[in-house]
């Protein structure tokens, strides 16, 4: 029981309550009343890349915490550890329609053309994260330096899609692909010039991944630097039109996982909805190889029922602006006079 509770609750206050959101991006309490739970911890110190859970177990909360660097990340005791967030809401159709225009390869599928993509995208987003950190070596510094002439500073996938401004040549794998510029895909070739033709005005970029991905990881490991690069939003729920495409794209994302494991000194760390995992595809890589890499968020009663009394007690103290709650045998001591206008930061447990 709570010892100090005022003899009378003034209803007014009532409508002062408030308990959080759903989407942690707005929940304006996450952290002040977050239940720590070992995995919050074991997900970002482990070598797990696959985070799965029901919807409401904690997977954007978490990609929340590490985006803004709330989470304790000691990964094998390495400290130079950064995170880079990708977290981009999209419309799989769209995205579909504008892949199958600006892909070309000898690979005529849907997965391998998100393949592409994600694999691009990602190594894009490491260039930039480390350039703004001036880490990038100088191979990879000139690379960078032609990539953002013609695809800007925040690239998403719609920029990618749809603002490049030169054919972009991908190497991987031993297959050659190109992603044209979005000037070329939203017009049509001139009347009596080839495909051909109206491709071969733009300049062409040329990346050799293979070759990159292990420049930039020797680089990471001379400088002691470890890679988390963690995506969330991958698995909202769409239409029934749009989920074999939404399932596709994981199934190349989890390909992309797996290649990127090669390297000692980057992570893809992948949120992902329990019901879509089942169903993606498991091939070529095998479903043992994936599930080894699984980590299942859960959460007991216990972890629950304190969740919910921390949010209690949250309110309590702010409402009532109390300097001491005692609740049963723990202490929760506010260590300044609180101000409305101060975000509440100052609870402190002691046994």
């Amino acid at each position: 029981m709570i010892d100090n509770f005022p003899e009378k609750f003034p209803s007014e206050k009532l409508g002062e309550l408030y308990f959080g959101n759903v989407e942690p991006t707005t929940d304006r309490i996450l952290l002040q009343t977050l239940c720590n739970t070992s995995q919050f911890e074991q997900i970002f110190n482990s070598e797990k890349s696959l985070v799965i859970g029901s919807q409401g177990t904690g997977k954007s909360t978490l990609f929340t915490l590490a985006r803004d660097h709330k989470t304790i990340r000691k990964r094998n005791n390495k400290r130079n550890k950064f995170i880079i967030p990708i977290d981009e809401r999209f419309q799989y159709s769209v995205l579909h329609e504008k892949i199958k225009k600006v892909i070309k390869s000898n690979i005529d599928n849907d997965r391998f053309r998100f393949h592409i993509i994600w694999e691009f995208l990602i190594f894009y987003r490491i260039l930039s994260f480390l350039s703004v950190k001036n880490l990038l070596p100088s191979e990879l510094s000139k690379v960078y330096e032609k990539l953002k002439k013609i695809i800007g500073n925040k690239a998403d996938l719609t920029d990618l899609l749809s603002s490049t401004k030169a054919t972009i040549g991908v190497k991987f794998e031993g297959t050659e692909n190109l992603i044209l510029p979005g000037v070329y895909m939203n017009a049509e070739p001139a009347e009596g010039k080839s495909e051909e033709l109206v491709r071969k005005k733009f300049e062409q970029v040329n990346i050799d991944l293979d070759e990159y991905k292990v420049i930039l990881n020797s680089h990471l490991q001379s400088k002691g630097i470890n890679l988390d690069v963690v995506l969330d939003r991958l698995d909202e729920f769409v239409s029934v039109a749009e989920e074999g495409l939404q399932l596709e794209s994981l199934s190349a994302l989890v390909e992309v996982e797996n290649e990127y494991s090669r390297y000692s000194n980057v992570r893809l760390v992948l949120f992902l909805r329990d019901d879509l995992f089942e169903k993606i595809s498991y091939q070529p890589i095998g479903y043992n190889k994936i599930a080894s890499k699984c980590f299942y968020l859960t959460w007991s009663p216990e972890h629950i029922f304190e969740l919910i009394a921390r949010r209690i007690i949250y309110n309590y103290a702010e409402l009532f602006d109390l300097r001491q709650i005692r609740f049963n045998d723990e202490l929760i001591i506010r260590t300044h006079k609180y101000s409305k206008s101060d975000e509440f930061k100052d609870l402190v447990i002691l046994n």
